[in-house]
């Protein structure tokens, strides 16, 4: 396999144009498996493309892995999800590479969490022998007749996805062999650089190659990767971020960290409802906005704990991709303030990788804020509590990183 492709271009810029392009004007012999996070987007495919005849896996019934199967078995074109994609297995991986697929993956993909399993029932494994730890950190299932609970985890474990470190259990959402199994990878994404991903690919030597996309002569292109912002002085007079009491709430650097979340949710705090309050001073008071044009966020678990009237229904996930749906939200509050798990830094770093935490933050904040009104260049109001999240903001306005 080629090295990577990664384009690395802002939303909106005309990433997922150009590779609609590509694949329109390739070889009829040349095969496709385009992996996007929503089921409108493999839509999207198989309707621009027709010629193509992509299968949208997501409209077959029963098992959508078996069918999955079922379809590269006879080579066809393929559209799916990220859930299922980091759901491939050996098998899946066999037929990719013996019909010489080439992959697409719109948007950044999930490659590394933490196995929510708590410490009793990790303890439980470990005292039964069913896993077996190697000196790489590595883990194995022993017991290969097992069908219990637990059946994810030794599934992942048969892929060499799961690793122990510092008492947990991580899991690669998907094997790096699986690249080594395409004709060649394409990856559409934005700011790459501060990403899980990236780290992904350097701790197992994964070699990628940086391109953008630009509009020329009415066609989009393939240009050499720019990392600096074209037309920033238009996009800074779009964003009016809130600059008020308000924003209180958030002066010390950790501020409205998942941390500080986690927190809240296991006692009462008059903090949450403070947060609540503003929520609703934003937008009733000082946008006096209808909810239409509302969007705001929060980490998913406190949702319930800061939904209010008027802004209820207009939630939507800090870590949303690839939609079109909200494109006319103008009045909007981000109440995050990312940064990289702790044990997945640490695991990084203990292996010589180190992922740049102001960076992660705002590549999360700006693909959230392309869901809204700014992807069609309109103006949009933001309510941004945390002080560091606000800053970095400003500082992308100001074209400083």
């Amino acid at each position: 396999m080629k090295d990577i492709l990664i384009v690395d271009s802002k939303m909106g810029s005309g990433k997922t144009s150009w590779i609609i392009n590509k694949i329109k004007n390739s070889d009829p012999d040349e095969k496709y498996i385009y992996v996007t996070p929503y089921i409108d987007e493999c839509e999207r495919i198989g309707r621009e493309i027709p010629e193509k005849h992509f299968i949208e896996i997501s409209k077959e019934k029963g098992i959508k892995l078996e069918a999955l199967k079922k379809y590269l078995v006879d080579g066809k074109n393929i559209a799916t999800t990220h859930a299922l994609f980091q759901r491939f297995d050996s098998e899946v991986l066999a037929l990719l590479s013996a019909n010489n697929y080439n992959l697409v993956i719109d948007e950044e993909n999930t490659v590394i969490e933490q196995v929510e399993l708590s410490p009793k029932d990790l303890q439980m494994l470990f005292d039964t022998e069913m896993l077996e730890v190697f000196e790489d950190g590595h883990v194995e299932w022993t017991d290969e007749d097992y069908t219990g609970k637990f059946k994810e985890i030794k599934q992942a474990c048969s892929m060499g996805n799961v690793f122990f470190f510092n008492g947990c259990l991580l899991l690669w959402l998907f094997p790096v062999t699986i690249f080594n199994a395409m004709k060649s990878v394409t990856i559409l994404t934005y700011r790459f650089a501060g990403s899980y991903e990236r780290a992904y690919f350097d701790l197992n030597g994964v070699s990628y190659t940086y391109k953008s996309v630009r509009k020329i002569g009415g066609e989009f292109t393939l240009v050499d990767y720019v990392k600096k912002e074209e037309n920033i002085e238009e996009l800074k007079k779009l964003v009016n971020i809130y600059e008020g009491d308000l924003n209180s709430i958030g002066e010390k650097r950790t501020a409205l960290s998942y941390t500080q979340y986690e927190k809240w949710r296991k006692q009462s705090s008059p903090l949450q409802a403070k947060l609540k309050n503003n929520l609703y001073n934003y937008f009733r008071n000082v946008r006096k906005a209808s909810s239409k044009e509302i969007l705001w966020t929060c980490p998913k678990d406190s949702r319930e704990k800061l939904k209010g009237k008027g802004y209820a229904g207009s939630y939507l996930s800090f870590n949303a991709r690839a939609t079109n749906k909200y494109r006319f939200r103008n009045t909007l509050a981000y109440c995050n303030n990312l940064f990289v798990q702790p044990q997945i830094k640490s695991f990084f770093r203990k292996n010589g990788i180190e992922i740049n935490e102001e960076e992660y933050a705002l590549a999360s904040l700006l693909q959230w804020l392309w869901r809204s009104a700014i992807r069609e260049g309109k103006p949009v109001n933001i309510y941004i509590p945390s002080s560091r999240m606000r800053g970095l903001l400003k500082d992308y306005l100001e074209g400083d990183i």
